[in-house]
């Protein structure tokens, strides 16, 4: 007899996960190509910034599974080069993203200032992050990406990462979940749009994806300007 009571129930929901929502994530740090002579798991673009290439998702809830791929940029102190005004924005945002995530899975309040806290914000090295959970509000990406298959996809970013002070924090750090009515798909169209498909894809005839199937590029650092 295969008794299968005390597995989960097939999950209903598929991604990406509606912009707004709150959920819990998962980051992976994945090794890159292109790394830097100080660390192997901190990739080095073209350009000579310094990201790291983040594998994140959904680690609980119905949207369970869903993943997508970001890089973070590295704090100024970090880098190594004479950084363009559009990098040292990137390294900015890639520093708060950081210290946020830091934070919140160490329960460090935001505003708290003591030497404590501080202590808590020090990692020993960037893989002190591999394999974090801490709860995020989500976005979606302004544009389509195009899969493996040809199709053209939405994916889910990350958005703020919310504090242990918030009143949603212990929620989802239990595996709760907010889920908003937003959209699953960006302000943004393709050059070519995709033939639309049937069963289960979003309105806009693109598929909505949510699953992670490809590598982030790891030439380029993503920095306009």
């Amino acid at each position: 007899m295969i008794d299968l009571s005390q597995e989960q129930e097939q999950k209903s929901a598929y991604g990406p996960v509606p912009g707004g929502s709150r959920v819990l994530v998962r980051l992976t740090i994945e090794k890159p190509k292109y790394a830097s002579r100080d660390d192997e798991m901190v990739a080095m673009a073209k350009t000579g910034l310094l990201q790291l290439f983040c594998r994140l998702e959904v680690a609980a809830g119905s949207y369970e599974g869903v993943a997508w791929y970001e890089n973070i940029t590295l704090p100024s102190r970090a880098q190594n080069i004479r950084l363009t005004e559009g990098q040292q924005k990137a390294c900015g945002s890639g520093g708060r993203t950081l210290r946020a995530i830091v934070e919140a899975v160490r329960c460090v309040d935001p505003k708290d200032k003591s030497p404590e806290a501080d202590r808590k914000r020090v990692l020993n090295s960037w893989s002190d992050l591999d394999g974090m959970e801490f709860p995020a509000r989500l976005g979606i990406s302004r544009e389509p990406y195009e899969g493996r298959d040809g199709r053209m996809y939405w994916s889910n970013t990350l958005g703020r990462i919310l504090p242990c002070t918030g009143k949603e924090y212990q929620e989802i750090m239990n595996g709760g979940e907010v889920i908003t009515d937003g959209p699953v798909v960006g302000d943004q169209q393709p050059r070519q749009q995709a033939p639309r498909q049937s069963g289960g894809y979003a309105d806009t005839g693109y598929p909505s994806g949510g699953y992670a199937d490809r590598a982030p590029d790891y030439g380029t650092d993503g920095v306009p300007f």
